[in-house]
């Protein structure tokens, strides 16, 4: 067998950093081991050129800057523990997610917790990396965009999801723009470029952990409607509010018939007048969903409803302005410091009444009449006790 002369030792190493391997330990390593192969070919004793050449076809040599980068990568100590990060993070990530979405389908405590959290680790922690990583493997401009893409639809998605669940405006937009790019643009398009341009079974983990993250994201967005036992709990609670307030309404006027206090006139009219915008918002948000009020309904949860009335036709600010004003008269009239209390913890902090589903809104109006009754009792008792 013959050997490699320093010539052809020489021609090899050059034509290697031609095929794209530059850096030199590299370039030496990959030429003694083809040179190896080379000398062990028969060919070798009359055509050099030959025999290098059928060693050059097993080694598909044009893909060794390829194979170059690959190496560093694997020499890159930093990269290596950020590569090993994302797992974590994504394992990690997974979980909370499931978590969450069980949590969140039966309606047990710490479910928003599980799916905040899950949230901002996805969208800020192991989506960064995950794509950082996969375009440094593979530092082409088809990587990139996909890098850059993947990255803004799966936070869409999944910040899309927080709102809504959170009940922030803008949710259904970011849904619906994540949910169809994902499906339709993104997960084809990388499970596509993973075994296009990596066959292998190497990122068949990180597949399988994006798509257990979009698993659960998808039954967490199915989960958000609310179950038949919590809207029976909820149309309850709407209605135990009507009933208390017109039971408080008859005890009021009451004390209206026995005590001529002059200023149970003008507190009558503020608290008449509140309540009407009251009725006509509830009756708007009633007529929005069909004026049914049934658990079958699946337009109970809609904030579009809600933000017709509220925002549209301004009921929210005006329902807010009206209440606010009230407070204020009805502080005027205490007579001492716990009614002011009273006035104020009963109609301060009111709830948001846009970008909520019918139904809390309906439930949100519905105490904010109760309470104006209340407040609007406590203060003819005082005045009427005061009068005797």
């Amino acid at each position: 067998m013959r050997q490699l002369s320093e010539f052809e030792f020489e021609y090899i190493l050059t034509d290697l950093e031609l095929k794209g391997v530059t850096e030199q330990h590299i370039r030496l390593e990959l030429a003694d081991h083809i040179g190896c192969l080379v000398e062990e070919n028969p060919l070798l004793d009359t055509n050099f050129k030959g025999a290098y050449n059928m060693v050059v076809d097993t080694f598909k040599l044009d893909r060794l800057g390829n194979l170059q980068h690959k190496i560093l990568l694997s020499e890159n100590l930093k990269f290596q523990a950020m590569k090993k990060s994302t797992y974590i993070l994504g394992a990690l990530s997974a979980i909370l997610m499931v978590t969450g979405a069980l949590f969140k389908t039966y309606h047990l405590p710490g479910a928003g917790v599980a799916i905040l959290l899950a949230s901002v680790l996805i969208v800020f922690a192991f989506l960064p990396t995950l794509f950082y990583t996969s375009y440094k493997e593979d530092p082409s401009k088809l990587s990139m965009a996909l890098s850059a893409i993947g990255f803004t639809v799966a936070a869409a998605m999944l910040l899309g999801l927080l709102f809504k669940i959170m009940h922030w405006p803008g949710a259904k937009i970011m849904l619906i723009f994540g949910q169809v790019a994902l499906v339709v643009g993104f997960f084809p398009a990388y499970v596509l470029s993973i075994f296009r341009n990596a066959p292998n079974r190497q990122k068949v983990p990180m597949v399988i952990l994006l798509i257990v993250i979009a698993a659960s994201v998808l039954l967490m967005r199915s989960s958000i409607s609310y179950s038949y036992d919590v809207k029976e709990n909820y149309i309850n609670r709407y209605k135990t509010a009507l009933v208390v307030s017109k039971l408080i309404a008859q005890d009021t006027e009451t004390i209206t018939d026995t005590a001529a206090v002059s200023a149970i006139g003008e507190i009558k009219s503020q608290s008449n007048e509140l309540i009407a915008l009251l009725e006509l918002a509830r009756m708007k948000l009633l007529h929005e969903i069909g004026d049914s009020l049934t658990i079958d309904s699946r337009r109970l949860e809609s904030d579009r409803a809600t933000n017709r009335v509220m925002l549209s036709q301004g009921f929210g600010n005006q329902i807010t302005d009206a209440v606010s004003r009230y407070n204020e008269v009805l502080k005027a009239y205490a007579q001492t410091q716990r009614t002011s209390m009273i006035i104020e913890s009963y109609l301060t902090g009111l709830p948001r009444l846009v970008h909520t589903p019918v139904l809390i809104s309906l439930i949100d109006i519905a105490e904010i009449e109760r309470n104006v009754r209340m407040v609007e009792y406590d203060i003819l008792m005082e005045l009427s006790s005061a009068r005797n």
